[in-house]
């Protein structure tokens, strides 16, 4: 009983397989439209089973031109594979002499020849009358549910980057700007001048005097050197200020040195 079974599984089987090569390959002498008979199978590619073909009642000299069939089945396969199919219709829309559908397989009948090689084939569009081909590529670039779901957290992190990325741009023009003007405003304000007197402006050019070369200290009268001398040697010495005050004077004095030291090297 069960060998029995076995081999009815394995009959179903093979009739099942025996249907799906019959449904993708066409007879010899099968009459398509009353006018191409198919012959025999000459070969096949990844897509398409390829057959010779003759026209009923022609008789045509010319050897160059002959004609094939190619059928291509569109049916259970994946998208991508259908545009492959597609693709390789419009290759041949320019040399096909004839075009049909045929137990669910796309029948073209076309012709061939050296002289009839078109590099710019690939450029036609589809036949009007293969709406399979025709959908396949919009079919194909649609996106399923998941896919659009998945999609949409990464526009959005891309959105907001982009937000974020043009919000730090402005900040940072906003600062240059608000700088420049800063900048600008303080390069145009007066300053005011340190005033020096005369007691304070002598005692600056005799401790300039007294630090120069020798030649210079020459001028200096003794007694007004080793009063100034002293002053210099107080640089290597911490200066010990106590209270703001103290050191508003400090930097005052400072500011005075600055001017005189100043004035007397464009004198000199």
């Amino acid at each position: 009983m069960d060998n029995q079974i076995d081999f009815d599984i394995n009959d179903e089987t093979e009739n099942i397989k025996t249907q799906n090569r019959r449904s993708t390959t066409i007879p010899e002498g099968t009459v398509l439209n009353n006018n191409w008979v198919i012959g025999k199978q000459i070969g096949s590619t990844e897509h398409a089973n390829i057959y010779s073909v003759s026209h009923i009642g022609c008789d045509n000299d010319n050897s160059d031109i002959t004609h094939e069939a190619r059928s291509y089945a569109f049916d259970s396969i994946p998208p991508h594979v259908k545009s492959n199919r597609a693709r390789a219709i419009r290759r041949l829309s320019r040399r096909t002499a004839f075009s049909m559908a045929w137990n669910d397989l796309r029948v073209i009948v076309y012709r061939t020849g050296i002289d009839l090689q078109d590099p710019k084939e690939t450029s036609q569009v589809l036949p009007e009358d293969i709406p399979a081909a025709k959908d396949v590529c919009k079919s194909s670039k649609q996106k399923t549910t998941r896919q659009r779901e998945s999609d949409r957290p990464r526009q959005k992190s891309r959105r907001k980057r982009a937000r974020q990325e043009r919000k730090a741009e402005v900040q940072n023009e906003n600062e240059q700007h608000l700088n420049y003007q800063d900048h600008k405003s303080s390069k145009h304000e007066p300053t005011e001048p340190v005033e020096v007197d005369a007691a304070e402006f002598f005692f600056f050019e005799q401790l300039y005097l007294s630090n120069g070369d020798e030649a210079i200290r020459q001028k200096v009268a003794p007694a007004t050197r080793s009063k100034v001398e002293g002053y210099p040697a107080a640089k290597y010495e911490e200066v010990d200020i106590v209270g703001e005050k103290a050191l508003v004077q400090f930097i005052a004095i400072k500011e005075r040195e600055i001017v005189f030291l100043q004035r007397t090297r464009n004198e000199f």
